[in-house]
């Protein structure tokens, strides 16, 4: 059977490397220590062998984690901006038939050199579109210094890969310095992929750019099942200092749930066949990608590709429905 894997991680070794030597942080030194455990990411016989077993197989690389604005600023940022984008490139080169193509890394933390090297990546190595996360260093992506990104995207129509962001440095509660048990990662990427597609959606975004598409990782993460909620936010029981906020709503030229409708979503829920579901019955089936985020999941060679395509066997589709 043919699949084409819209969202598995690779960290080019050059590119691995590299962000070993420049992170500057302990959140970023911790979770590259972390991803030096999945040797997947970077030892492409790893990678080979788990793809020969599955005759028919092809990725679209997109970068594994942390954000390389986690690890690094300023010149050092944009010089693995640059290897990031350049080794994927050449391994979509060198393998054709294993690496459909790659989604561009940005040095977000320079929102004007993440548009040189969009173009770059783009127009000159053939990225088949961009890979952003879902905060940069803490801050929303609806910031205004991000605009001229938006309106790039926009311009040269590509596919947004969206990828979450949050570390161990982003507690739970404000009376605790750091997130506990892993919470950060099981509960709070999806809630901040829902958090990232709100205030895309609030801040008006999509009225400006329609044509952006955005792919969310984890299947859209809690807009599937809370959407509507989100929809009849109490927003409006807040006091009138937020009242510019509250007339958000009728500014929009849609309500938020059309606007949540335009998103795509991925398969990457852990191999969860009622979470896959919910993904499709929101966003319909044209607009939900085959993913399993590998090497991430259980500890077997093909991590959650396996259980990922069992949940969608589970789910009785029609031949057309599971062709997409």
């Amino acid at each position: 059977m043919d699949i084409i894997d819209a969202f598995p991680h690779i960290l080019p070794k050059p590119l691995f490397e590299g962000m070993v030597a420049a992170a500057e942080t302990p959140s970023a030194r911790s979770w590259l220590n972390g991803s030096s455990r999945q040797t997947g990411l970077y030892e492409l016989d790893v990678r080979f062998r788990m793809m020969d077993a599955r005759p028919g197989y092809q990725q679209i690389l997109t970068l594994g984690t942390p954000p390389l604005e986690q690890v690094a600023s300023g010149a050092t940022l944009r010089d693995l901006a640059t290897l990031a984008n350049d080794s994927m490139a050449e391994l979509c080169h060198r393998y054709p038939d294993r690496f459909l193509g790659f989604a561009a890394g940005l040095p977000m933390g320079d929102p004007d050199a993440s548009v040189k090297e969009l173009e770059r990546a783009i127009n000159q190595l053939g990225a088949r579109g961009v890979q952003i996360f879902t905060n940069v260093n803490g801050h929303p992506l609806d910031e205004p210094r991000f605009e001229p990104l938006f309106a790039k995207f926009s311009e040269l129509n590509k596919p947004i890969w969206v990828h979450g962001a949050r570390s161990f440095i982003y507690p739970e509660f404000a009376s605790e310095e750091e997130s506990r048990y892993g919470l950060w990662l099981a509960l709070g990427w999806p809630y901040e992929m829902g958090l990232f597609m709100a205030r895309v959606v609030l801040a008006g975004i999509l009225d400006r750019y329609p044509n952006l598409r955005f792919l969310t990782h984890h299947g859209g993460g809690m807009i599937p099942t809370f959407g509507q909620r989100v929809a009849s936010s109490p927003i409006g029981f807040q006091g009138p200092e937020h009242a510019p906020e509250v007339d958000t709503f009728s500014a929009l030229e849609k309500s938020p749930v059309e606007y949540f409708k335009m998103f795509y979503a991925d398969t990457t829920v852990g191999g969860e066949a009622r979470t896959i579901r919910a993904s499709l019955d929101f966003f319909g089936s044209d607009q939900v990608l085959f993913a399993s985020d590998w090497p991430f999941g259980p500890p077997t060679d093909d991590g959650q590709i396996g259980p990922t395509l069992s949940a969608i066997d589970r789910l009785g589709l029609s031949e057309a429905e599971h062709a997409k």
